[in-house]
């Protein structure tokens, strides 16, 4: 954890320094997971993220925004957030994305097309994805 905060620091300088864009994202997206081990502001990191993909051109989608919004979306499952969460899940399977495993795309269709009222079924299958793309080491 501590070798990723420190390198993701680092990036972040040097991105800044030159005005990357996508790297200042992945930066935050580093800190964004980081934090997310370690209990500290997930949502903090990953605005910042977002942010800076959102300056980047608009014909251009950073396409591994896995890095990101996987851990962002295992966050909002844990405080709750299932609509938040499923919406973070959803936009990984955005054709300009990087492809996933074809285990983890079927999972997280099949939290998508959890349309029970019941919040427990609905944790149930976001729990699940969250544990393969831990497994598949996503997160």
């Amino acid at each position: 954890l501590a070798d990723v905060q420190v390198v993701a620091q680092r990036a972040l300088e040097v991105s800044e320094k030159y005005g990357f864009h996508d790297y200042i994202g992945v930066a935050h997206a580093n800190l964004a997971w980081v934090a997310l081990q370690t209990g500290g502001d997930v949502q903090a990191a990953a605005s910042e993220a977002l942010a800076a993909w959102g300056r980047l051109p608009a014909a251009y989608s950073y396409p591994a925004q896995w890095t990101l919004r996987a851990p962002l979306a295992i966050h909002l499952t844990r405080i709750g957030k299932l609509n938040e969460a499923r919406a973070q899940w959803e936009l990984l399977l955005d054709t300009r994305q990087y492809l996933l495993p074809d285990e983890l795309t079927r999972a997280i269709q099949l939290a998508l097309e959890e349309s029970s009222r019941e919040v427990a079924a609905q944790r149930e299958r976001l729990e699940a994805v969250a544990t393969l793309a831990s497994d598949l080491r996503y997160v």
